[in-house]
């Protein structure tokens, strides 16, 4: 009778694991300073979604972790900008509001290029006939559309450097690429 055999995972060299490591923590303190800490979330958020996985008796993939890495920052991301919206005095957005009406009311519009006016005539004075203030809610949708491309932005920088210093220290940890496919148990016939 033989014993079962099994062919484990391919492991790496222990200098490999060392040099993953060591670019795994360069990369990892890189994002904490470049975040402010933020980056902590995206190892946080890797961690719960594979554990989620490995319950359901799956292994999650390298994409799969990357993009609890993403979303776990944006959550922070807009966590915090919730708090500060809290926090912000009564009178701030008004006051923001004002500084922008005084601004532009004391900013001359820039005429059309004079090329375009030989192309269209008559494109100068519907210019400035034109130049009004935009609507409230035209300021409002915009000031949100930017908020939102800024976390979007933010979060998958900031969630791609934490989700490469997970991978590196996953590597350095398991000897293989954390989510990589296992090789089957193979077992030998009973005789």
């Amino acid at each position: 009778m033989s014993a079962p055999t099994h062919s484990g995972p391919p492991t790496a060299s222990p200098a490999a694991r060392v040099a993953a490591f060591l670019a795994g923590l360069v990369l990892a303190l890189l994002g904490v300073l470049v975040s402010l800490g933020t980056v902590v979330f995206s190892f946080a958020s890797m961690g719960i979604a594979s554990w989620m996985q490995r319950r359901r008796g799956k292994a999650l993939g390298p994409m799969g972790n990357w993009v609890a890495s993403i979303c776990g920052v944006a959550v922070v991301l807009l966590m915090g900008a919730g708090v500060m919206w809290t926090l912000m005095p009564k009178g701030a957005w008004q006051e923001v509001k004002r500084s922008m009406d005084s601004t532009s009311a004391n900013t001359p519009p820039t005429p059309p290029p004079a090329w375009l006016e030989r192309i269209a005539p008559g494109s100068t004075q519907r210019a400035a006939q034109m130049n009004g203030k935009p609507s409230a809610s035209m300021q409002a949708g915009m000031l949100i559309w930017g908020a939102a491309l800024l976390v979007l932005m933010m979060s998958g920088f900031v969630g791609s450097l934490g989700w490469a210093a997970g991978m590196l220290f996953g590597f350095s940890t398991h000897g293989h690429w954390p989510g990589a496919p296992l090789p089957d148990v193979v077992v030998a016939p009973a005789v």
